[in-house]
């Protein structure tokens, strides 16, 4: 079983809004939207590349190589305003004998979003949240990034997500580090992380 990279950056960023007030909202009440919080502080032309690593617990393995699925995804900010940002997005996918690159994207996160439909992304992941320090090498330099973090573990139906989140406003679009374990009857169905590679901030 694959799981898209979007999906993967969105439950990240999503899971970490830990600013937010407790309790349903109804449908018309709206709140800041974390993907517009996490990138209206920069300006355009700022860059942030991440690499995503998954393995797999099934014969999917023998398809890939090194048994590793294994992605790099850029984001570009292509426009700030009060009401919304856009980010330019374009993945590439390493296989056995070359590289493709999807065409870019253009993804537009509005300022505000519908209160309810945030809270239960939130629920969803179920976490207990927290402060650390990652030591993360980002181009050719080796940082100390101060982050927070939410880790949970989600049951369902025979399977289990074990999932954590590292985030910081220092970083474009927030995400440092993001771990997520799926199993299924207690076997390893995909195991993914999400790392920092580099950022660049226009200035």
């Amino acid at each position: 079983m694959r799981y898209t990279t979007r999906w993967v950056v969105a439950a990240g960023v999503l899971g970490l809004a830990v600013s937010l007030a407790a309790g349903a909202g109804g449908d018309e009440e709206t709140t800041e939207n974390p993907y517009y919080k996490h990138w209206a502080s920069f300006k355009t032309g700022t860059t942030v590349v991440l690499t995503e690593k998954t393995t797999f617990g099934d014969d999917a393995t023998d398809e890939l190589p090194g048994g590793v699925d294994e992605k790099t995804v850029e984001y570009k900010l292509v426009s700030v305003s009060p009401k919304r940002v856009v980010v330019e997005t374009t993945v590439t996918e390493k296989e056995f004998l070359s590289t493709t690159e999807s065409a870019p994207t253009k993804i537009t996160y509005p300022a505000e979003v519908n209160k309810a439909y945030l809270e239960a992304v939130l629920i969803a992941a179920g976490a207990e949240r927290g402060e650390e320090t990652l030591k993360v090498r980002v181009g050719n330099e080796e940082k100390e990034i101060k982050c927070n973090t939410i880790a949970g573990t989600r049951k369902q139906k025979g399977e289990e997500v074990k999932q954590k989140f590292w985030l910081s406003p220092t970083v474009p679009g927030g995400i440092v580090k993001r771990t997520r374990a799926t199993m299924r009857d207690g076997k390893l169905v995909a195991e993914t992380t999400t790392s920092l590679r580099s950022y660049s901030v226009a200035e």
